[in-house]
């Protein structure tokens, strides 16, 4: 057969398809007149218009069953009044509209209910190029406390039609709160169900508009909470996410604007870390009317689950009956890590920390019972916080490399916290790379402790090791000294070591540019160019970590090619200056 033959038949099978499909003997401008209508044939198709109104996006074509009593659904299922039923007729390759179950979208009225019909119907809905009004309803699981508007379920797949032409709105006057004082945690997105694992859930091509300015401010507002692994979210804006306070209780949550875990021990699920890949994040909501302490934001979260505390919540019929109280909770029987997992592309920017206005501390990237996470491409720029902030729960074998942390408060902070003499949030870092990342440091006049580069903290720790095999290697850190909210003179520290105990081995920093030439006119500081390019404290475990291969300084250098070696401190930092040039 000639090309052009094959072509031709191939023409009149997608028009014998398309008629068959679509063929109708009569025809409605809304489901209200098809409803109405009489004298249809069972098995006929109709084809209707609209929803409410010709071409507002909900019409379609409907096949009319006259035995049917399927239970209408308003979208998918309509019932007639002479009697059956209609049934949209779907090809599982089509989009599904949220305008099928009639919403609006006109930014003014609630289309939660009718996007949620679309998902439950057809596990998926495309959202056109309008903006789409939302608002919460509680959670099953806990309905004082925590709100949703948006459900998310296994393979759901949420998208619009560009980042720039659809928007999902939180409206102005929710206010979502609870049954009681510090009922305040509102997500747009989230879970159907508590113990069901959300999993291979797509969300792309929208912005997310938490709209927290036009709320009470008591409630903190996230934008998705995702519990299951293998998550998609990309080509998304997030606007308007914030730190509410309740005045009742003085409660505040912390922000996390898109965040991912698991469904602990669902052994059935994936276990993939989610991607997030070209996220946008600008615009967070203003509580600096707020009063007492407000929780931090953090715009990217993601990782696993665990049960190192013996957590009476964590499974359906409450408690984990193989929790494993050895090493106070801590161990590999009590973790239920993701795997993989990849932060590439995204953007962070123009956001600031001020009491006036923003009292909420701001948070980058962070992650927890992670195995293997990249962290790759990424840009947070002008900007009060950290770039990846991370002192909570495991964190195993990931990679930090290639991103641009321009005018930060800090680059990367691994953290280890504790209180009487126990770890706080379980944290455990073991075999971290930070890589080829272009730090900038800014002038932040709110930031408490100052700027720096790359810092590595660890509280009054019992000597076990919490932190090893982490490689800070040819970075590029830059800072110049500034005058903070007091007036006093701040100046940036390039790569920060700053763990009481000795519960770190084979941390390695390696090859760095670090142009950092101000310093401070303090006690344990070399009064020269450079002086605070690098810091390891305390003073006493200096020479013993050295031998013991915990601690390694090598190769770095400042702008000009300088050999530097990092400043040594004693307990109380009033020791004369001193260079670490061991290692």
């Amino acid at each position: 057969m000639k090309g052009y033959e094959k072509g031709l038949m191939l023409v009149a099978v997608v028009m014998l398809a398309a008629g068959q499909g679509r063929a109708a003997v009569r025809s409605f401008d809304d489901v209200a007149q098809m409803c109405a209508a009489t004298g249809i044939e069972t098995g006929a198709r109709v084809e209707v218009k609209g929803y409410r109104t010709a071409e507002d996006g909900g019409g379609g074509v409907f096949r009319y069953d006259s035995a049917s009593k399927a239970e209408a659904d308003g979208g998918a299922v309509l019932e007639a009044k002479a009697g059956g039923r209609f049934v949209r007729v779907v090809d599982p390759e089509e989009d599904a509209y949220a305008e099928w179950f009639g919403a609006y979208g006109d930014g003014a009225q609630d289309d939660h209910e009718a996007i949620n019909k679309c998902l439950a119907v057809y596990g998926r809905v495309k959202l056109r190029a309008k903006v789409y009004g939302v608002r919460g309803l509680p959670e099953k699981w806990n309905p004082k406390a925590s709100y949703r508007a948006i459900d998310l379920g296994p393979h759901y797949r949420i998208e619009g039609s560009g980042r720039e032409k659809t928007t999902l709105r939180l409206l102005d006057g929710t206010d979502p709160q609870g049954g009681g004082p510090g009922d305040n945690y509102f997500v747009m997105m989230a879970n159907r169900d508590f113990y069901e694992s959300a999993e291979y859930v797509v969300m792309r091509d929208m912005t997310i508009d938490c709209n927290f300015d036009q709320q009470d401010g008591h409630t903190t507002i996230h934008a998705i909470g995702i519990r299951g692994g293998g998550a998609l979210v990309e080509r998304v804006n997030f606007r308007g996410y914030g730190t509410g306070w309740s005045p009742e209780s003085g409660s505040s949550r912390e922000c996390f604007v898109v965040h991912q875990t698991l469904v602990y021990k669902d052994a059935t699920s994936c276990r993939r870390a989610a991607v997030y890949r070209d996220l946008d994040f600008t615009g967070c909501g203003h509580n600096g009317k707020a009063g007492g302490g407000v929780g931090e934001i953090t715009h990217i979260a993601l990782g696993g689950a665990d049960n190192f505390e013996d957590k009476g919540w964590i499974l359906p019929k409450g408690k984990d009956p193989d929790f494993d109280p050895a090493n106070g909770g801590e161990n590999e029987k009590n973790w239920w890590p993701s795997y993989g997992g990849l932060v590439e592309g995204c953007v962070i920017h123009d956001e600031i920390y001020d009491p006036a206005t923003q009292k909420s501390p701001l948070n980058g990237i962070t992650y927890g019972d992670c195995v293997g996470l990249t962290v790759k491409g990424n840009v947070v720029r002008n900007w009060e916080g950290a770039g990846v902030f991370t002192m909570s729960w495991w964190n195993k074998d990931t990679v930090i490399e290639d991103n641009k942390f321009l005018g930060v408060t800090i680059g990367v902070a691994l953290n280890m916290a504790s209180e009487g003499g126990k770890p706080i949030q379980c944290p455990l870092h073991d075999g971290v790379l930070i890589a080829h990342n272009e730090i900038e440091l800014g002038a932040h006049t709110h930031a408490p402790w100052g700027t720096c580069g790359v810092s590595l903290y660890g509280a009054d720790f019992p000597a076990t090791v919490r932190m090893k095999s982490v490689h800070v290697t040819e970075n590029v850190i830059r800072g110049r000294a500034y005058r903070n909210a007091a007036g006093a003179r701040s100046c940036p520290m390039g790569i920060k070591i700053q763990i009481l105990r000795a519960c770190y081995h084979d941390i390695r920093i390696e090859d760095n540019v670090i142009d950092t030439p101000d310093y401070d006119q303090t006690a344990w500081v070399p009064q020269e160019a450079g002086g605070m390019s690098m810091f390891f404290y305390p003073l006493a475990l200096w020479d013993s970590g050295v031998t013991a291969g915990d601690v390694v300084f090598r190769g770095n250098r400042d702008a000009a090619g300088k050999v530097l070696y990092p400043a040594l401190a004693d307990w109380y930092m009033t020791n004369k200056p001193v260079w670490g040039k061991a290692g």
